[in-house]
């Protein structure tokens, strides 16, 4: 009986784990069209980098190496950013579509 008990609490604590991840990122639907167009987050998503790193607003240190978008940790959606930097290593900035940003040091879980 005790090897029963424990069997299913052991699966029954993988299925909410299994849940949650996916849960947490909706594909962005193709057809519609974001409010915050790709040209503008990413030049939110550059200041805000640079803010975080006491870097002046104009600066290059961080370059651009991927995104996406999707439905994560906004419920309207946001951007999502990896920047990378010989001297600062990896950051990842996300941008809601209402122009809102955060910057993370280590990749956002979704």
């Amino acid at each position: 009986m005790l090897k029963k008990t424990v069997l299913l609490v052991a699966l029954l604590f993988v299925a909410i784990c299994a849940v949650f991840p996916s849960a947490r990122r909706i594909g962005w639907n193709a057809k519609e069209r974001p409010r915050l167009p790709l040209a503008q987050a990413m030049q939110i998503a550059h200041e805000a980098l640079n803010m975080n790193e006491a870097l002046p607003k104009d600066d290059d240190s961080f370059y651009f190496l991927g995104g996406g978008i999707a439905i994560t940790s906004s419920r309207d959606g946001d951007w999502t950013f990896t920047f990378g930097s010989k001297e600062n290593g990896q950051r990842w900035v996300v941008v809601d579509l209402d122009g809102v940003a955060a910057v993370h040091k280590d990749p956002p879980w979704y």
